[in-house]
């Protein structure tokens, strides 16, 4: 791997996607992890980007400029070391633009995780609770549980189909996903739809299968089943079961997911409509299980 491409003699500052370059590179034949921190956007070296003029740009037509990396580097160079079981962490300290979109596709797509602590000089002690934050989520970087060579895979009966999964993934296999890298705090969110009329009275059958070798280089198998019952008669127990089903609706996740899928048109939307889509979406969602639910 060349580290420095086209690099500026004149020029002075980060090289810090040099830097990532150079933590996989001596990590190619035995995996692991690469931690960053830096506090200065990468000017010169692997995968270096120019500032952009956000202010000009936010409530435009362009303002998914902004969302877009400026150069591919990083996605191809994690789609290179997608078997390598190598995760990339991202932690960066910054009072003015950092072009975190260049970074985060290396991030997400080896299972790792991308931090932005933006420092307000005139917050008092701001610096001391952005360092307090960093470090919990270094500690918990390093403590939890981490797995490699995961792939997913979702089965499920006739009349269904997978629209969309929703996480970072480099490769998708059909109804299903595989990381490089995952942990205990990774979530991803299937979008289905139904394609035939369900029968009443019958019951639909959904498995999750996860397949992933731990720190010690044991595989693991892990399957989840579902089954959910269908029925037209709700006449008698209308009240009852819609009871049992908000009372079962994780409002947490619903709202995550809410969140996940309009973040994902930032680059096809502004974030004025993005913000309203949000908040009419989750005051819905939340209008619905209070008048549904009977405390």
């Amino acid at each position: 791997m060349t580290v420095f491409n086209q690099t500026d003699s004149k020029k002075i500052g980060s090289v810090s996607g040099s830097a990532i370059l150079a933590g996989i590179d001596s990590l190619q034949d035995i995996g692991g992890r690469v931690m960053v921190f830096t506090c200065n956007p990468c000017v010169q070296g692997f995968g270096a980007s120019k500032p952009k003029e956000e202010q000009k740009l936010y409530n435009t037509e362009n303002e998914k400029t902004l969302y877009l990396p400026q150069t591919s580097s990083f996605v191809k160079l994690s789609e290179d070391i997608a078997e390598k079981r190598i995760a990339v962490d991202l932690f960066v300290f910054g009072s003015s633009q950092f072009d975190l979109s260049n970074f985060t596709p290396i991030c997400a797509n080896t299972g790792g995780a991308s931090f932005f602590y933006n420092i307000d000089n005139k917050i008092n002690n701001d610096m001391k609770y952005k360092f307090d934050k960093m470090h919990y989520n270094l500690t918990r970087i390093l403590t939890r549980e981490n797995y490699y060579d995961v792939k997913f895979m979702l089965r499920h009966s006739l009349g269904f189909e997978v629209l969309e999964i929703l996480g970072p993934f480099t490769k998708r296999l059909g109804a299903g996903l595989g990381l490089p890298s995952c942990d205990p705090d990774l979530s991803f969110s299937y979008i289905m739809r139904i394609n035939d009329n369900l029968k009443p009275e019958s019951r639909y059958h959904f498995q999750l299968v996860a397949l992933y070798v731990d720190n010690f280089n044991k595989r693991y198998l892990r399957v989840i089943n579902y089954t959910l019952f269908t029925t037209n008669d709700i006449s008698n127990y209308f009240y009852l079961i819609l009871d049992q089903i908000y009372l079962n609706i994780d409002i947490d996740t619903l709202s995550k997911v809410t969140i996940l899928k309009e973040l994902a048109l930032a680059v096809q939307s502004t974030t004025n409509t993005i913000r309203d889509n949000i908040r009419q979406r989750l005051i819905t969602s939340l209008y619905y299980y209070r008048t549904n639910v009977r405390f």
